[in-house]
């Protein structure tokens, strides 16, 4: 499902990333879909961006961490791997500032490589928070307790709902998650 340029915005001030409870600004993909995402918004940017929607930031967040956490990211720098994130959005300075304030996040460079250690400790929040902040363009609002879970649900083995290597991981994903989308907001305390 899409929300397109046809569709009013539902509050031009509010930022996408945070209208759209999609911490990372990510686009639809595998990773989005493993965590309920089902639909996007079509933003109305020169470079006809995409993001994904989800239920809750929580989720949103646990697709950004597993995202960060897959073949196409771990092993790389800091810097190209933001620079795929990012692609020109903003100019090629804009990704470069981007670069360096997340690795500076975490005290490292953007040449340094993204581990799956550094993902699963305190420093994979301070990652992801600081991307969430460069997304939004203002502190993420998500609690330390959110990020923990999110990063949890993404991490911790068996805790993800379809297997990203799955030959169709669309169609394969979208029936157990929406299935289980009630069990996580409950487990997450977002539903009664």
């Amino acid at each position: 499902m899409r929300r397109d340029d046809s569709d009013p915005d539902p509050d031009p001030i509010i930022p996408a990333s945070i209208r759209s409870n999609n911490p990372g600004g990510m686009w639809p993909g595998k990773s989005a879909a493993r965590f309920g995402s089902t639909s996007y918004e079509q933003l109305n940017d020169p470079d006809r961006n995409r993001i994904a929607q989800f239920d809750s930031p929580v989720l949103g967040a646990a697709a950004q961490f597993d995202l960060l956490a897959s073949k196409h990211y771990l092993g790389r720098p800091i810097g190209q791997i933001i620079d795929d994130w990012s692609g020109s959005t903003g100019g090629k300075g804009n990704v470069s500032d981007y670069a360096t304030q997340v690795a500076g996040s975490i005290g490292l460079k953007p040449s340094d490589p993204l581990t799956l250690d550094l993902l699963n400790g305190p420093t994979g929040i301070a990652l992801a928070k600081t991307q969430a902040a460069w997304e939004a363009g203002t502190d993420y609002p998500m609690t330390d307790q959110q990020w923990q879970t999110a990063q949890r649900l993404a991490l911790t083995k068996g805790s993800q709902t379809q297997p990203l290597d799955s030959p169709d991981p669309m169609a394969a994903a979208a029936a157990p998650v929406l299935a289980s989308a009630e069990d996580f907001k409950r487990k997450l305390g977002l539903m009664n």
